[in-house]
């Protein structure tokens, strides 16, 4: 089974549109970047799930407003070919990652410029600049805001700046500063590079399992997750793994394929816009 599934009707084929949601599309209206000293603490995950969060002024700096195409730009690659182990089929990743987030600024006022420069202007209004960089470590907080009322937050609280490009300036409209930060793995996030929320809209429930039939199976065997609010899907995990298909079958119903791993506990994580929802699960021997 894939991760959807292909109805007939005659001898024709039916649309595909299991786990279609025309609401859970993101188009993005809005958003915010605030930058700390390294160290700060930042939002709490109940803090951060909170649609009213306010940062600290006092600890947290606005640089404002970004060029149109300017919103974050997140990438995750893993740096290294994943270790292979004896047993054919199995490995491990190397652990070792490049993590950046790019930003385009529309303003160009002192403070964006300390940050992305790392130093501070004079009474002058004067600094030098390095070209090979600053090893300034901050914390950034991004914030998006979409059309349909999802917000998602990131919390990087180990970044230096890797790059800073100077837009080439055209006559009515705004000069862009392009800036890359390198998202370092931090002991705030348990060694990882940064923390996620996704706030669903107001009104829009969470996902909720009530069961999973069976509760205990071998790799390959296909599962019924019962609950509410399960359309829209778009994922479903045992344990670390994702599942090798599911299918989004009703709003109170989910199947999934059991992936390959060690037997004993492998919760089940059902991956959804609005939220994720849980239900234990052990994964058997053949």
């Amino acid at each position: 089974m894939g991760a959807f599934s292909i109805a007939r009707k005659g001898n024709s084929m039916a649309p595909i549109t299991g786990g279609f949601n025309l609401d859970s599309v993101a188009i993005p209206m809005s958003g915010n970047l605030a930058v700390s000293d390294f160290g700060v603490t930042g939002p709490t995950p109940s803090e951060g799930a909170d649609p009213e969060l306010s940062l600290s002024p006092g600890e947290w700096r606005l640089p404002g407003l970004w060029k149109e195409d300017g919103a974050p730009d997140w990438t995750e690659e893993p740096d290294g070919d994943a270790i292979p182990l004896y047993q054919d089929g199995y490995s491990i990743p190397t652990g070792l990652a490049t993590v950046e987030v790019t930003l385009i600024l529309a303003q160009s006022d002192p403070l964006v410029h300390e940050i992305t420069r790392g130093k501070k202007f004079d009474e002058n209004g004067y600094m030098t600049v390095d070209g090979g960089g600053s090893s300034k470590r901050y914390g950034i907080f991004t914030e998006e805001i979409f059309k349909n009322g999802l917000i998602e937050r990131k919390w990087a609280p180990n970044c230096t700046v890797k790059t800073v490009k100077l837009q080439k300036g055209e006559k009515g409209s705004p000069r862009g500063i392009e800036v890359t930060w390198t998202v370092n793995r931090s002991a705030l996030l348990n060694n990882d590079h940064y923390g996620f929320w996704v706030i669903p809209p107001e009104g829009q429930p969470a996902p909720t399992i009530a069961s999973v039939n069976p509760a205990s199976a071998a790799a390959g065997a296909t599962v019924t997750i019962t609950g509410a609010n399960l359309s829209g899907t778009s994922q479903v995990r045992f344990g670390s793994t994702n599942a090798t298909g599911f299918d989004n079958v009703s709003p109170t119903q989910v199947t999934a394929v059991v992936p390959a791993g060690n037997t004993g506990s492998a919760q089940i994580t059902v991956v959804h816009p609005n939220g994720n929802a849980t239900v234990a699960f052990e994964r058997t021997g053949a």
